[in-house]
């Protein structure tokens, strides 16, 4: 009866401490050990609900500052039967990072005899700013990190920072004025999606920085943007948090800048293979049914125009057959830089397959299409002179929008002008009807 009473009040303790206390399983999986309790102040601490957390290990509050080391020393104390305690950064579920310190020992069920991890944690963000857990923290990780107290005075800098910023270590002091530090951050470019392409605005970063200082309000503001750090562009993603204690107090704010340079060169070029042709780099079909379906919903939703050029290599069949495929590539790379330099920036020139093209010509009527077109068939006609490649013609139809028609048709229309144009003798061009 004794011992019932006492787990009752262990338990009821554990429920009302302001201590976080965290309890997994021992088995260690590839994802870590799995939660099985956590009390309302571990809940309170991170975000977290309670029913968000069992089954879930602690990897969940890991983040680009996590120290990895120590981590490391954590699994390695555990799996070899010691206890554990560190120092770390983790995140809440909204993002925002905060340090915690905790202690891990193993405990056992005296009624069953399993055995789980008992963590008890408490958060020191207020002691971020000392000298040692700055530099056991910040300086082990490869993002810029930089904290700026709520008078905007610098009071972190690491050597990432100073490495992806450009800075010179030998002159950076600690309490300078945050905004000559971070001056690369002054033109960066944010880019975003527009009509199918990727446009981009040049916006001084420090204003938001500023902005978060400010209103000191807890939350993280994220942007992604290229920047130039001495003649070398930098792709980076930059957070701003404002940090504060959990009874509010105002710690200033923390910046952490991710360098994506080489990022950022995957997703491009893994992008430039969806939706480019790989033999002569301009659009492809697949790409172009979405910019049809895009300039079909513009026009049916707000009237604006756009027109259609579909063209066909004449007898390009006998150009392979006489001269061999590699020539025929060599010929269709030739046709698509003529085609290319008859182009405005706004138009979208497609290969739509084999020896056959499209042109999407957004904001532009069927007079205006049908100049356009005629430039082409004179360019391409002329693409080859010069050179040791022959000379090749394009039959062309040219079709502006109907309201209301939708892709298919359109698409019919203009597919049917380019075979009146080749019915009636090629190396022309035929409007739809």
């Amino acid at each position: 009866m004794a011992d019932q009473i006492a787990q009752s009040v262990i338990a009821k303790l554990i429920e009302q401490i302001n201590d976080a206390v965290l309890v997994t399983h021992t088995e260690h999986h590839s994802g870590g050990y799995v939660i099985v309790y956590a009390n309302p102040a571990f809940c309170a601490m991170t975000g977290y609900g309670l029913d968000e957390l069992i089954g879930q290990t602690p990897r969940i509050l890991q983040g680009p500052a996590t120290d990895r080391s120590v981590i490391h020393r954590l699994d390695t104390n555990l799996q070899g039967g010691d206890s554990f305690d560190g120092t770390t950064v983790n995140y809440r579920k909204n993002g925002e990072p905060y340090i915690v310190r905790w202690a891990i020992s193993p405990i056992s069920d005296d009624v069953t005899g399993e055995r789980y991890y008992a963590a008890v944690q408490h958060e020191v963000t207020r002691e971020v700013h000392t000298e040692t857990i700055n530099r056991n923290i910040l300086e082990s990780i490869d993002e810029a990190i930089i904290a700026i107290d709520p008078s905007g005075v610098v009071t972190r800098l690491n050597q990432a920072a100073i490495r992806i910023l450009g800075l010179d270590s030998e002159s950076v002091l600690e309490g300078n004025d945050w905004a000559e530090w971070l001056a690369p951050l002054a033109d960066a470019r944010v880019t975003a999606p527009r009509d199918h392409r990727v446009s981009s605005e040049s916006v001084d970063l420090r204003a938001l920085i500023h902005e978060v200082i400010e209103k000191g309000e807890p939350g993280t503001a994220t942007r992604y943007a290229l920047i130039e750090v001495n003649g070398r562009p930098v792709n980076i993603r930059l957070a701003v948090t404002a940090l504060t204690t959990p009874s509010g107090d105002y710690l200033g704010v923390l910046i952490v800048i991710r360098d994506r340079t080489n990022q950022h060169a995957f997703e491009q070029a893994l992008w430039q293979a969806a939706t480019h042709d790989p033999l002569t780099g301009v659009y492809n079909r697949k790409f172009a049914d979405d910019v049809l379906a895009w300039a079909v919903a513009n026009a049916d939703r707000s009237g604006e125009i756009a027109s259609l050029i579909l063209f066909d290599l004449d007898y390009f069949k006998a150009v392979n057959d006489t001269y061999g495929h590699n020539v025929g590539d060599e010929v269709l790379k030739a046709v698509t830089e003529a085609a290319q330099s008859c182009l405005r920036s706004q138009d979208y020139l497609v290969r739509w397959g084999g020896e056959e093209f499209a042109v999407i010509l957004p904001g532009t009527d069927r007079d205006a299409a049908s100049a356009i077109a005629e430039r082409l068939r004179t360019r391409i006609a002329a693409a080859t002179e010069g050179t040791d490649l022959p000379k090749v013609e394009v039959s062309l139809g040219v079709g502006e929008y109907r309201n209301g028609e939708g892709t298919r048709p359109w698409f019919r229309r203009v597919d049917d002008a380019l075979y009146r144009a080749k019915d009636s003798g090629r190396n022309r061009l035929e409007l739809t009807d």
